[in-house]
């Protein structure tokens, strides 16, 4: 009896143990519904968000890590909203691994006017049917966005200061499938463009590799 009761404690430590969510154990922080970010961290979510009064995530700390985890936010409401929106104070910031779509200005807005680099990284997301812009980088020097699915905005992606966008398929945009004005600082390249209003509007830099509706461009 002795041997049973030591091996259902057993088994009963091992199942308390695998019941502790694994993003718990990585040190990320789950992220369940709309939300702001206040804090410093690697943030998760663990389940489809659905906004229905303004921006779904708000990121209003440096130092930020944020995880999509393949999962989509959208927006059923009708005031003016954000998916998710920057701080114009904050730096460090990454994005990555799932869907924004739907929402009535821009999906992804990180608005500002800085001097020095904010180090923003974008990647590995699908933005799709926003009002506006699909991702919206005001004058922010310092980032990157690639290998993101980008369609059926008003205008894909905007973006001035410099930065690279690479990798990326921006297609069906209405407007502009990459607007810049930042005076040849910004450079794209391995970028497929198709169906777009016009596939790239303003001073970016061709870095390369681009194809524009079936040709080289």
């Amino acid at each position: 009896m002795k041997i049973l009761s030591k091996i259902s404690l057993t088994l009963l430590i091992c199942t308390i143990h695998l019941a502790v969510p694994v993003y718990a154990l990585e040190g990320r922080i789950e992220i369940s519904s709309p939300t702001s970010i206040t804090a410093s961290g690697s943030y998760i979510l663990v389940n489809d968000i659905v906004a229905q009064n303004g921006s779904a995530i708000r990121i209003r700390s440096s130092n930020v890590t944020l995880d999509l985890n393949g999962f989509a936010i959208t927006y059923t409401g009708v005031s003016t909203a954000d998916g998710i929106s920057v701080s114009a104070s904050a730096n460090n910031i990454e994005i990555t691994n799932g869907t924004i779509t739907g929402f009535s200005r821009h999906g992804l807005f990180v608005p500002g006017l800085s001097t020095s680099a904010r180090n923003i990284k974008i990647n590995n997301l699908r933005v799709s049917d926003n009002r506006i812009i699909g991702i919206s980088l005001e004058s922010n020097p310092g980032f990157i966005v690639e290998s993101c699915t980008i369609s059926g905005n008003a205008v894909g992606i905007y973006a001035n200061g410099f930065g690279l966008v690479s990798n990326n398929v921006i297609a069906l945009n209405n407007s502009s499938g990459l607007t810049s004005y930042s005076n040849g600082v910004l450079g794209f390249r391995s970028n497929v463009f198709y169906g777009n209003g016009k596939d790239v509007n303003g001073s970016a830099t061709n870095l390369g590799e681009n194809l524009c509706s079936g040709a080289l461009c």
